[in-house]
């Protein structure tokens, strides 16, 4: 294990849409992990003390790292944006599940609902945001209000149920979620940034492919499949960063073409 040293990964960030992993953010990034950090995340992956004995470790959260990176690549030189969840507020949601089971071909039913949004005024109404800084999700279900009028309050209605026989008597037009965030632009929304480090997508292959590198040889040689020419030619794999690229077994098999 004397061939486990510092070493420095590169790390891939990936940009995220409401939380999800996207396309790639930044690149040329990089974590440092010691050599006892490795023989930990080398230990864990193996599962064998044995080749352990009397070597020092030191227990690391890689994921927790990379997301230290991610957050620190994506969140310094934007400031940060709400980004509705839904359109239709928490106050809307009854008379929205009327809409959504409404027959357009009743007429007396279409009257019916006109009646009930006639009801409707201007007030505050609840959204739910999710707050999102260079394409990272920082913090999600972050609740306000937003004043609206009567004829917003339908609009938004007419763009989730888009029934021109029961909205075009009110001479409302559609409103989206570009509409609501709009709005939130208004609002000084308080959030502590969500430290869940899968909010912040990013990996590194290079690490993974080092660490299952090891774990095949040292698998290996507790099988007793290795000679000390068949080890030494396992560990060049380790002299050249670029071979971490692909797995170990794909290098065996490309190494020599």
């Amino acid at each position: 294990m004397e061939h486990v040293k510092n070493t420095t990964f590169p790390v891939h960030i990936y940009a995220s849409e409401g939380c999800a992993c996207g396309s790639e953010y930044a690149d040329d990034l990089e974590m440092n992990l010691s050599r006892a950090e490795l023989l930990y995340l080398i230990h864990k992956s193996v599962g064998n003390d044995a080749p352990f004995q009397g070597l020092e470790e030191k227990e690391t959260d890689v994921s927790a790292q990379i997301a230290e990176i991610a957050y620190e690549s994506a969140c310094p030189d934007s400031e940060p944006s709400a980004y509705v969840s839904d359109t239709i507020p928490d106050e809307l949601w009854e008379i929205a599940e009327q809409l959504k089971s409404l027959d357009t071909d009743d007429k007396a039913s279409i009257e019916e609902i006109q009646e009930e949004l006639r009801t409707l005024s201007a007030g505050k109404y609840t959204f739910t945001f999710s707050i999102e800084s260079d394409g990272f999700c920082l913090a999600e279900a972050i609740s306000d209000t937003l004043e609206l009028t009567a004829n917003e309050v339908l609009g938004l209605l007419y763009d989730r149920y888009n029934y021109p026989e029961v909205f075009e008597a009110f001479h409302v037009a559609p409103l989206d979620e570009d509409f609501v965030n709009e709005k939130a632009e208004q609002l000084e929304l308080e959030f502590e940034a969500d430290d869940d480090p899968y909010n912040f997508g990013g990996c590194s292959d290079e690490l993974d492919h080092y660490i299952d590198a090891w774990s095949f040889i040292i698998n290996k040689i507790y099988k007793s499949e290795l000679d000390e020419d068949g080890l030494n030619s396992l560990l060049d794999y380790f002299n050249d960063k670029d071979n971490w690229e692909g797995d170990i077994t794909w290098w065996l098999e490309h190494k020599d073409c």
